[in-house]
């Protein structure tokens, strides 16, 4: 082995064999983790969500609550009659609480089936976006001007 003019390493004879002076054992069984111990760390630990672009939420069950609250709160200034309101409020108290009795993030994903949780809070997230564009939109007034006649006949003649 020599060391070439960069300080890189260079093996004229390919490789160094391991011998008993440069092996080093393998620790003993007793201090290695256990595959149960390994496989109760990576289902408590979420490293990925394997969609890209979405990140994985620190703490998905309290955002959530945070979101479908905001929401809520969002809705409640829109007129009881509106029909939007009416709805979403529904499917987000339904949702809440399952969200609020749920002890895991797997039994919350499970119990919503919306995939999984980081999807679901910016599902959240754009439900919030969208119920302060219907306040500013204002659907639930009248139209302006009447629909014309026709307009949602089926199949067309």
């Amino acid at each position: 082995m020599n060391v070439c003019h960069r300080g890189l390493l260079r093996f004229t004879r390919g490789p160094p064999r391991l011998t008993p002076h440069n092996f080093t054992p393998t620790p003993t069984y007793s201090s290695l983790i256990t595959r149960k111990q390994l496989n109760s760390f990576y289902q408590r630990t979420k490293h990925t969500t394997a969609l890209t672009g979405l990140r994985v939420a620190k703490a998905p069950l309290d955002t959530l609550k945070y979101l479908y609250d905001k929401i809520i709160l969002e809705l409640s200034k829109l007129p009881e009659e509106a029909k939007y309101r009416q709805y979403t409020h529904q499917i987000i108290s339904e949702r809440l609480a399952i969200v609020e009795s749920s002890s895991s993030v797997d039994e919350a994903e499970v119990r919503l089936g919306s995939g999984q949780l980081e999807e679901v809070i910016e599902q959240a997230e754009n439900e919030l976006k969208l119920v302060k564009q219907m306040k500013e939109w204002e659907p639930w007034q009248p139209l302006m001007q009447s629909p014309p006649s026709k307009q949602w006949d089926w199949p067309l003649n």
